[in-house]
């Protein structure tokens, strides 16, 4: 028996966005793979599943099969929580709870509305062709989803815009295209109607809608970086006497790394280092501006300190592993601290360990 086929303006349209995320996913892919920035499984994971929600819309539409609605759906609502994962990845360690809350809540109203005979069925699009109709729960609380997610990456977007040294503007105005497309055009033309003057329009705009901002973080991962944290200066010193051993300064000097100030910074710090010996050890200290996330082994007389406008868990894993690095590569000078230049190539290592911050202008 041969299997009729629903070839329609719709489908065809669901078909260029499931292509159009596909080669997305595999050049993403390919090109993130071996990355140890923190965003790249995300980028990754989410046009995976684009392509997964444009792949059982496609196959629902193409074979008016309502079985594969609901693992669209069910897809989709993995990726948007992906998203709001990754958005949250650019400002802080941890998950908004609000963020939270407002998806669990639109995540129950999805499943039960997917779960309702009438809201999913096979009839008559707006032009005339045979197509899966979804009824208003499913289509207002998935639009409501894409809109929150693209607000999200506007406002955010914005942010970086204003902060993004001038070597990482293009890829924030990347990512603000796809804001501006995903929270703009697209509930405009929603508004407009122009899901019933060309059905399927809607998933070929959000699928061209996502690429902006996935090349700027391919191309430009630094930008990951511009919004959570700012990374002044990094300082290996010798704790008995405070001696610095190796500096590394991004940007230009400010008052946290002045060398003065710096000097006496470090000798308070070499004392609260020896005495928290049996106290456990110090690993950040809070400043009104700023903060000092700390580093040591009590095999070395030498510490490490990366002083930063905020702490994170990104920094603290890599002044960790530059520090193991540091005592690895340079330990055997450690008992002739004052030949500096023994230090002068763990320029390498900053850039191994440190190679995501951005550089400031």
């Amino acid at each position: 028996m041969k299997l009729a086929l629903n070839w329609t303006t719709e489908v065809a349209l669901y078909l260029v966005s499931f292509i159009i995320n596909a080669i997305a996913f595999v050049g993403a892919s390919w090109r993130l793979q071996g990355s140890k920035h923190r965003h790249a499984p995300f980028i990754v994971t989410i046009f995976l599943g684009l392509t997964f929600w444009s792949l059982f819309i496609s196959l629902g539409s193409l074979f008016l099969n309502e079985i594969f609605i609901p693992l669209a759906l069910y897809v989709g609502l993995c990726t948007i929580a992906l998203n709001f994962l990754m958005i949250d990845s650019f400002t802080r360690d941890e998950v908004d709870p609000r963020k939270s809350i407002v998806l669990s809540i639109a995540a129950t109203l999805l499943v039960y509305f997917s779960l309702q005979p009438e809201e999913i069925l096979v009839g008559i699009n707006s032009i005339g062709e045979p197509a899966i109709v979804l009824g208003p729960g499913v289509m207002g609380v998935g639009a409501l989803l894409i809109i929150l997610t693209g607000a999200s990456f506007t406002y955010y977007m914005i942010l970086m815009n204003r902060e993004a040294p001038k070597n990482l503007r293009f890829g924030a105005r990347l990512g603000l295209l796809s804001g501006i497309i995903l929270a703009v055009l697209w509930p405009v033309g929603l508004g407009l109607g122009l899901h019933f003057t060309m059905p399927g329009l809607w998933l070929l705009l959000l699928s061209i809608g996502v690429i902006p901002i996935a090349v700027a973080f391919v191309i430009q991962p630094k930008l990951a970086y511009v919004l959570p944290f700012r990374v002044l200066r990094l300082i290996v010193f010798e704790t008995r006497g405070g001696v610095p051993l190796f500096s590394h300064v991004w940007g230009p000097q400010t008052d946290l790394t002045d060398e003065v100030l710096f000097s006496g910074m470090l000798q308070g710090i070499a004392m609260i280092l020896d005495e928290s010996v049996q106290k456990g050890a110090v690993r950040e200290i809070v400043l009104e501006n700023g903060v000092l996330v700390l580093q040591r082994t009590y095999k070395f007389s030498v510490a490490s300190v990366l002083v930063a406008t905020k702490s994170s868990q990104t920094l603290r894993h890599a002044i960790d592993a530059f520090t193991e690095h540091f005592y690895d590569a340079y330990s055997q000078f450690f008992d002739n601290s004052s030949e500096i230049q023994n230090f002068a190539t763990a320029s390498k290592l900053v850039e191994e360990h440190f190679g995501f911050v951005p550089s400031p202008d």
